[in-house]
């Protein structure tokens, strides 16, 4: 190549030295700085942090995820950076609060879909395929646990506790099971008995009438069949 052809090329080069600086300078300033980090105020469960941005909306996460991540005060943020941290801020913060959620009592999926409604249906997927691997979540489990709670600390009939459990997003193929697996070891007509019987006793005043209706409607609104009711009322009234 010729002097004059190297010379030529070069300044053509440089004429677009300017443009290219003026786009990588933009493109530069257009990214993200952390300002400041602080605690978030008037936190309900989790303690959260604020990471204020010198453009766009802050970030909001767990101590938890700014402890890994060590961010610091004048550090710059990619747009993938911001997305990938925004989704496991979501992440973390979800699964903290179905694991709270989980610490007072045993629950079921869909109680816990229901608390994550507000977070992408992706996080929450994350959250309940995390708490199944960890035999945090099982629904045939909190079946078997609802179902015996019940009948001892607030006797129904299984029908209804069946009722309950459906209204409360269990599968029915785990109820089904459930109730065939109580079922074969609970006396129903024994349940509806003292139920009957405490009643009574609280209205003994009334006539045998009046107190063969109400025992009636008792009942039959804790879901025992017909049969049931009245072998009941047979052995109590008469």
């Amino acid at each position: 190549m010729s002097y004059e052809m190297k010379d030529t090329l070069l300044h053509g080069l440089l004429k677009y030295i300017p443009i290219f600086r003026f786009i990588f300078v933009r493109k530069g300033r257009e990214m993200p700085k952390i300002v400041s980090i602080y605690q978030t105020k008037k936190q309900k469960i989790l303690k959260r942090y604020t990471i204020r941005l010198d453009q766009g909306e802050p970030l909001y996460v767990t101590a938890k995820l700014l402890d890994r991540n060590r961010f610091q005060a004048g550090q710059i943020l990619d747009e993938e950076t911001i997305k990938n941290f925004q989704e496991a801020a979501e992440f973390e913060e979800a699964k903290e609060l179905a694991l709270n959620m989980l610490d007072r009592r045993v629950r079921c999926r869909k109680e816990i879909e229901r608390a994550l409604r507000d977070y992408p249906e992706k996080i929450i997927n994350r959250v309940t395929l995390f708490l199944h691997d960890y035999r945090l979540l099982d629904d045939l489990d909190y079946a078997r646990r609802y179902t015996r709670d019940r009948l001892r600390f607030m006797p129904r009939s299984l029908k209804m506790i069946a009722q309950e459990l459906k209204s409360k997003g269990v599968e029915n193929a785990d109820i089904q099971l459930v109730i065939s697996e109580i079922g074969e070891e609970t006396d129903e007509i024994a349940i509806a008995l003292k139920l009957a019987r405490k009643k009574l006793r609280i209205d003994r005043r009334s006539s045998l009438q009046t107190q063969r209706q109400r025992l009636y409607g008792f009942l039959a609104r804790r879901g025992f069949d017909y049969d049931i009711i009245r072998e009941v009322l047979s052995q109590t009234i008469g």
